[in-house]
């Protein structure tokens, strides 16, 4: 077992922050690690604001329902196409009503005000 796939939160933090952003099926799929594993850490980054799941929609194959090969039908609502976004915490937007409540506090004539 290659030592640099286990999974820990800090290697993952890691290989995000490496890649930048990794559709899911690329982080399943790099981790020794059980899918529920793997979305567990995934869950706890995102918690602390550092994860972004943008939504993929895979396009409808040419050759209809399991055309692929797999035998299987087609599972639209699968999430292995998303992509996992590493978010610094420096770059989450600032609230707008924080910058407003700055401005009207140094407005001239306020107690603040130059």
């Amino acid at each position: 077992m290659n030592s640099s796939r286990l999974l820990t939160p800090s290697r993952l933090k890691a290989y995000l922050k490496y890649r930048g952003t990794a559709p899911l099926r690329d982080v399943l799929l790099h981790f020794d690690a059980a899918p529920s594993a793997v979305l567990h850490l995934l869950e706890f980054w995102r918690e602390r604001g550092h994860i972004r799941q943008i939504a993929v929609t895979p396009s409808v194959c040419d050759k209809g329902c399991g055309g692929c090969g797999s035998g299987d039908a087609c599972a639209p609502d699968t999430h292995e196409y998303d992509l996992i976004e590493w978010v610094e915490s420096s770059a989450s937007p600032v609230c707008f009503d924080v910058l407003t409540d700055y401005d009207e506090a140094w407005k001239p004539g306020s107690p603040h005000g130059v």
